[in-house]
């Protein structure tokens, strides 16, 4: 459709989405494989067709009347603008009650991690947050600029956003004392593991600076 008519939403869609197929942990070779990848040559060609040679997972396309909140200060990753997924294949949702754009759901199991990408305007000291959700205490193994931080806790809250607002915006803490990250300026990588196999509904990172 995007080749014969020349309109740039089909392949604003398929660079969007066709990534985290890609990327996607499959279970087996049979009928869930061959239904994602049968096509893939033929889109390959046409996209290529278009001068589209570099896809990857850039978040769901929004409407125009997506809801927008009111932000904290500092640096804000969306969810679902994750740089790299490895081990499984998110979902997005765009009803979550008063989640920032769209949310990420189907963090469900072990090994699944998530890679974000931050640039840092001002090198220095950052408390970093995450807006989750959850029903049960969540584990995740994070790493920061391909270092091991540690396994931390999100314990669970009221729910999952599906009927009320659940989220909490929740520092990356240890023995109850909340963690500062000397980060650089530029590119910074932060990746969260599911250690424990329990979902997590992530909404955004946010990330404060606190000093020098």
């Amino acid at each position: 459709a995007g080749y014969l008519s020349k309109n740039s939403k089909y392949c604003e869609f398929l660079v969007a989405h066709i990534g985290r197929v890609l990327g996607k942990d499959y279970g087996n070779v049979g009928k869930e494989f061959a239904q994602e990848f049968r096509a893939l040559p033929y889109l390959f060609y046409f996209l290529r067709k278009q001068n589209i040679n570099n896809i990857k997972n850039n978040g769901p396309i929004l409407s125009k009347n997506t809801p927008q909140i009111k932000l904290p200060d500092g640096i804000i990753i969306e969810g679902e603008f994750f740089a790299d997924e490895f081990g499984g294949a998110v979902q997005f949702h765009t009803n979550k009650v008063n989640a920032s754009k769209v949310c990420i759901y189907c963090w469900d199991h072990k090994g699944h991690s998530l890679t974000y990408e931050a640039d840092i305007p001002e090198s220095g000291k950052y408390i970093i947050f995450l807006r989750c959700a959850s029903n049960e205490t969540a584990q995740r193994k994070f790493t920061l600029n391909s270092k091991e931080i540690g396994i931390f806790n999100f314990a669970p809250n009221r729910g999952m956003c599906n009927k009320s607002d659940d989220w909490v915006l929740v520092p990356i803490s240890q023995n109850g004392k909340i963690m500062q990250f000397e980060l650089p300026k530029g590119k910074n990588r932060l990746t969260f593991e599911n250690v424990n196999g329990v979902s997590l509904n992530l909404d955004y990172i946010n990330l404060q600076k606190v000093g020098n």
